[in-house]
């Protein structure tokens, strides 16, 4: 994905806003010089659309050294796949094959809605790109450029989905080692019995070095949670506002599809897998951060800890209460990325596709 962050796309990117921007701006004089509700309806649609990616391309740019930053801190406080079974190595190195490959997949996905989404026949005519680059300023240059910006805007829709797989994905991987490590502080003392040990200042030095190390790998895991918690924080009220526009727009489309012909629910299908495997990621990522820092606690409770002196219980016992709730992406103090906000979003989408179908249905009957 570093092609994506060089200078040359960031020019893209910042090209594409300000083209919106004009867009947006020339859309909302029309408006209102306007003031018909033929022109308010035919062009709505798109209007929100345009503002969704105006909302969504700003926020990607404004807070693009924060992700850099992110990314190199969580890179920096990784630990290597070192002193680890070949089991637990095949493992990661097989779990981050598969998610590479699924990104890509995913990528070629959104490119390829991105380019499906261009309009085409009769949905020009829902454009204002085309009044304006057409009708009024003969710009077809401009024009041809905004619809080759469409897989680039859906790229950059999808894009903190990627940022919250990699950074999840790395988490759990040390979870992985982090377990390993727990489960192994007293194994090769495995033969010694437990009133030896404990009267043993050479185990109890080495196992309190073991301890610490423990314990500067979950305050690792912690503060990279919480950057990781932080930095979604401050996406997640622009992206949302940008979702419900953009989800609007196209879901005006849907009821559209009669007019447009067939071509319509092949662009709707192809919208509703991206966004919906998008979700998914959201979901799915942020409910794996909780489901492996769970098994934190019962490693560290699972540890010969009846042969540890007073120094080294208390250690145990600290860090117990330290791990005892599960680690989470969480946006807000109430909301966090999980099996239960994915749940919450389907019925919120189910209930609103459900109020616009009773109301084409009305509109039809009447």
């Amino acid at each position: 994905m570093e092609i994506f962050e060089n200078k040359i796309f960031v020019v893209v990117q910042v090209f594409i806003l300000v083209l919106h921007v004009i867009l947006m701006l020339f859309n909302t004089y029309f408006f209102i010089t306007e003031f018909s509700v033929e022109f308010l309806t035919q062009y709505v649609s798109t209007y929100l659309v345009i503002v969704a990616v105006n909302i969504n391309f700003a926020t990607i740019l404004w807070k693009r050294s924060a992700v850099r930053e992110f990314v190199k801190t969580n890179r920096s406080y990784l630990v290597g796949l070192h002193n680890i079974t070949p089991k637990s190595k095949d493992r990661i190195l097989k779990e981050c094959k598969y998610e590479t490959n699924f990104v890509k997949l995913h990528l070629v996905l959104t490119l390829i809605t991105g380019a499906v989404l261009i309009p085409v026949g009769k949905e020009r005519e829902m454009q204002f790109a085309v009044l304006l680059f057409e009708k009024y300023y003969p710009l077809y240059v401009l024009e041809a450029l905004y619809y080759m910006s469409f897989p680039i805007v859906a790229y950059v829709s999808v894009r903190l989905a990627y940022t919250i797989m990699y950074f999840v994905s790395h988490a759990k991987f040390q979870i992985y080692m982090l377990l390993e490590f727990i489960r192994g502080i007293v194994d090769d003392y495995s033969d010694n019995d437990d009133s030896e040990l404990l009267n043993s200042e050479a185990y109890q030095n080495v196992v309190k070095e073991r301890l610490q190390e423990m314990v500067t790998r979950i305050t690792m895991l912690i503060k990279l949670t919480n950057m990781g918690s932080d930095l979604a924080g401050h996406f997640i009220p622009t992206m949302a506002l940008s979702g419900v526009l953009m989800g609007l727009g196209v879901m005006s489309f849907v009821y559209l599809g009669e007019f447009f012909g067939y071509y319509c629910y092949l662009q709707n299908f192809m919208w509703c897998i991206t966004s919906l495997s998008t979700l998914v990621v959201y979901v799915y990522y942020g409910q794996q951060i909780e489901d492996e820092t769970e098994l934190i606690f019962d490693a560290i409770y699972g540890v010969r800890w009846v042969s540890f002196n007073k120094s080294n219980r208390k250690i145990i016992l600290v860090t117990l209460v330290n791990v005892q709730n599960p680690l989470k992406l969480q946006f807000t103090d109430n909301v966090a990325c999980n099996y239960e906000l994915g749940m919450k979003i389907y019925r919120n989408l189910y209930s609103f596709a459900a109020v616009m179908g009773r109301m084409s249905d009305f509109t039809e009957n009447k």
